[in-house]
């Protein structure tokens, strides 16, 4: 299944006393003069893969674990093989895309070296693999996301790990006040982030504010969106400059990092588990960013 927006530029508070972010939400209701022509080949699509998966007899026991993806039986070309735990496969670019043709292709995740016909991640209700077919136009850009919690052994229960391609939005921000805004959308990858003891938390919160130095209570501020496991925020649109992006979960802090933005970047931050813990928090959270493109101010 994959998730689909439009972005439109509009203000939202990001403190409580009025700081104003651009976020980008549904509907095309504004101008943007800034929007390029197709990133590369029009001809072809592009996708990037994330590793997030766990293994173990129970959540508080399991281990990152390296996979293999194949796409369309070969872990060659947009496929990869021994991807390990909590990171992005190298892709033909800086930004982890490998490029492909469009066109209906065939998905199929597996434990690292694990050959076997039956050893899909991807399975139905019975616990059965099954070969998930998509079909891709050209010019988009997906990332997969494999994250979860496996079983040491036997099965892997439906939905543990669902088929997930999410569409990115490498494009540029509006330009305001003659400034060409940077922007980012944050990709949920974190599989301990309940603060509740089970796995996949329903969403975290995402919030944004000036300079290097965390505020020193978060809730004076709003989060300005969200993002559910496994899936991605809406875009935000900011001035260019250095922000400290708070992740909560349950109202919990579970990541805090600095991160600098420069005029025309589009960057996707990914949230990541580093291990269980009964009490998520920033020891075993981690904020990764990817510069997906760089337009000229």
């Amino acid at each position: 299944m994959t998730r689909l927006f439009l972005r439109m530029a509009t203000r939202v508070p990001c403190l409580r006393s009025g700081l104003a972010i651009c976020l980008g939400v549904s509907f095309a209701a504004c101008s943007d003069t800034t929007m390029p022509g197709l990133i590369g080949d029009g001809n072809l699509t592009h996708l990037r893969i994330v590793n997030g998966l766990y293994r173990g007899a129970n959540a508080q026991s399991a281990v990152g674990v390296p996979i293999d993806y194949l796409i369309d039986s070969s872990t060659a070309d947009a496929g990869v093989a021994g991807l390990g735990p909590n990171s992005v496969a190298a892709g033909d670019s800086a930004n982890g895309y490998t490029a492909f043709n469009r066109g209906v292709h065939t998905f199929f995740a597996r434990l690292a070296g694990d050959t076997a016909a039956s050893a899909n991640l991807y399975t139905t209700t019975d616990g059965i693999p099954f070969l998930p077919k998509v079909y891709f136009v050209g010019a988009t850009y997906y990332t997969i996301v494999v994250a979860g919690v496996i079983p040491d052994t036997g099965k892997v229960p439906d939905s543990a790990v669902p088929v997930v391609m999410i569409p990115d939005d490498p494009y540029p921000g509006p330009r305001i006040h003659n400034v060409l805004q940077a922007r980012f959308h944050l990709i949920n990858a974190a599989t301990f982030a309940d603060s509740g003891g089970s796995t996949e938390s329903d969403y975290v919160a995402i919030y944004v504010t000036p300079g290097s130095t965390p505020p020193a209570d978060i809730s004076i501020y709003f989060p300005l969106t969200y993002a559910s496991f496994r899936y991605q925020s809406q875009a935000i649109n900011l001035d260019p400059g250095t922000y400290t992006i708070t992740v909560t979960s349950d109202d919990h802090i579970i990541a805090q990092q600095a991160f600098t933005f420069a005029e025309g970047e589009v960057q996707t931050l990914l949230l990541w588990s580093t291990g269980p813990s009964p009490t998520p928090s920033p020891a075993n959270h981690t904020l990764t960013a990817i510069l997906d493109h760089r337009y000229a101010p």
